[in-house]
């Protein structure tokens, strides 16, 4: 009886020790993985930090420009073209640098 006993907790101990070993193996190999993909998503949050304002608003007016295109009844509407989008952006431009130059005075 005692020989059996001593088999299964053999067998215990065997299979607690290898678990353990996996489990530091596991770790040592995706630690640097983990590490890797914060790092790079660090990254990635740094380019979208470091877009220009006047990029962001391009971008909008030319998704709102398309939504609108897409959205319309009859489908047969003209898209605008870059250089009215470019016109519309030089306008609002000035506006922004009004706004920008009231608000440095107004500090």
């Amino acid at each position: 009886m005692e020989d059996i006993a001593s088999q299964k907790t053999e067998l215990i101990m065997a299979l607690f020790i290898s678990a353990c070993i996996a489990l530091v193996l596991a770790f040592i190999f995706l630690y640097p993985v983990v590490r890797s993909v914060n790092s790079t998503k660090d990254q990635v949050l740094n380019l979208f930090c470091t877009i220009d304002n006047s990029a962001i608003r391009i971008f909008v007016l030319k998704c709102e420009r398309f939504i609108q295109s897409m959205s319309a009844e009859d489908g047969n509407e003209d898209i605008e073209s870059n250089e009215d989008i470019d016109g519309n952006l030089i306008l609002e431009d000035e506006d922004y640098a009004l706004l920008s130059r009231e608000g440095r005075q107004q500090k």
